[in-house]
């Protein structure tokens, strides 16, 4: 694009995103390690840590903030298929998760999205999957990074999360219910693996970890 553009080839360079540095794992030490994350949020640090960062913020909107945003312009099927897509495909995966969760030697941690209200998406999970077990957690706090280097294995749906979880190397999965509309599908994600049913997740989740058996830190 800048060179289209005119600027010359010797003057455009290939920085990556500044943020993703931080996965160095020089800078870990600056976050609070994995024990540190149990004792503050109650988890117990020698199970396998699932993380599912969340990322279905259209399954929170109502009609009156489509109404809104057609008004802007943006096509109202559109944004009705998105919204649509994402309470099906968070519902299945809150149900979904919730099953991997009943195992003894696994945390599942589902992380709202900033705008997201805790208390909303614990009412949306208790009515897709019912009573959740106890190794089920909903918790806001702490950054998506401080998750990821604390945890064993990163699933989400369409999450940029993905990306920043690979660049730390650490096993990762798209979950995915139901067909994504292509108005939210980007094009990385055809090269993550998936998993379309629920007794497709648990394999590949436990396989995933029974492949990066964690020692004495995570992976």
């Amino acid at each position: 694009y800048l060179q289209s553009h005119g600027v010359m080839a010797d003057r455009t360079h290939w920085l990556g995103h500044p943020l993703y540095d931080l996965y160095d794992p020089k800078f870990r030490a600056y976050f609070p390690d994995r024990n540190e994350i149990a004792r503050a949020e109650g988890l117990d640090p020698e199970k396998r840590w699932v993380f599912f960062p969340e990322n279905f913020r259209w399954a929170f909107l109502g009609d009156a903030k489509l109404e809104s945003m057609h008004a802007q312009g943006v096509d109202i099927v559109d944004l009705e298929a998105q919204r649509a897509y994402c309470r099906e495909a968070l519902g299945a995966s809150s149900k979904w998760l919730a099953a991997i969760a009943k195992r003894h030697d696994i945390e599942v941690i589902l992380r709202p999205r900033p705008a997201v209200n805790s208390a909303q998406i614990r009412s949306f999970v208790a009515e897709a999957a019912g009573a959740t077990p106890p190794n089920f957690h909903v918790i806001k706090s702490l950054s998506v990074r401080e998750w990821i280097f604390a945890s064993d294995i990163v699933v989400s749906s369409i999450s940029t999360s993905l990306i920043e979880a690979a660049v730390a190397e650490k096993p990762i999965l798209r979950i995915s219910p139901t067909a994504v509309p292509e108005t939210l599908w980007y094009d990385w994600c055809a090269f993550v693996g998936v998993a379309d049913s629920e007794a497709a997740l648990e394999r590949a989740v436990t396989g995933e970890l029974a492949r990066h058996m964690r020692t004495s830190q995570p992976l």
